[in-house]
């Protein structure tokens, strides 16, 4: 009686244990038929889509045509070339420098002419204040009649020069070798005599209006 039970009890134990191989078997093989049915379905209609709708279409966009390169850009031929200035060919040195090489020209200042500041106004305007209006007013008579304030004056017969008339012009040139440009330095030799020959301007003039001379 007991072996008839343990060999019942095996056979029961079989049965559940094919049950169980069976029921994994079908677990594992239902997923993955799922998911291919998925990506089958997937790739032919999209999810937010029905069936029977047409799949939209994707717009073309047309990107704008690059500029052309410098390279495909056509190349226009100066007909004519402008010529360099060409300067004067300048020896340096005893050296010439050729002329495709040559140096600016330097620009060079015109001598300036020196141009005195001693000037007839300035010697009269000199004597005003040295000798006053009386004394000066004779002092003036003397020199205007001499030479009319003209400092280069020379007479024709004696030679007297300058603005006093001296006789000989050499007493004058060798007191003052620039004198016909320096009326200041005449008027004071001038003065110079006047006071020592006749004491003051007015006592020359004096002397001069009845000789004629001082």
């Amino acid at each position: 009686m007991l072996k008839r039970i343990n060999w019942h009890l095996l056979g029961l134990l079989a049965f559940l244990l094919i049950l169980c191989l069976d029921n994994m078997a079908y677990r594992t093989a239902t997923p993955i038929a799922e998911a291919d049915s998925i990506a089958q379905r997937s790739a032919v209609t999209p999810s937010c889509l029905p069936t029977n709708s047409p799949l939209p279409t994707a717009a073309v966009v047309t990107l704008p045509t690059p500029n052309p390169t410098p390279s495909t850009l056509p190349l226009v031929a100066s007909s004519a070339t402008p010529e360099l200035p060409v300067g004067p060919i300048i020896e340096d040195r005893g050296s010439p420098i050729f002329r495709d090489h040559a140096k600016t020209p330097v620009l060079r200042p015109a001598p300036v002419k020196m141009i005195s500041t001693d000037t007839v106004a300035a010697a009269q305007k000199m004597m005003q204040i040295l000798l006053g209006p009386t004394e000066y007013a004779c002092f003036d008579r003397i020199i205007w009649t001499e030479s009319h304030w003209n400092p280069t004056a020379v007479n024709a017969k004696n030679g007297a020069c300058g603005l006093g008339q001296a006789s000989p012009c050499s007493k004058m040139e060798n007191a003052i070798p620039d004198w016909p440009i320096a009326p200041s330095k005449q008027v004071k030799w001038f003065l110079s005599y006047i006071n020592r020959r006749y004491g003051d301007s007015c006592k020359a003039w004096a002397f001069w209006s009845k000789n004629g001379w001082y």
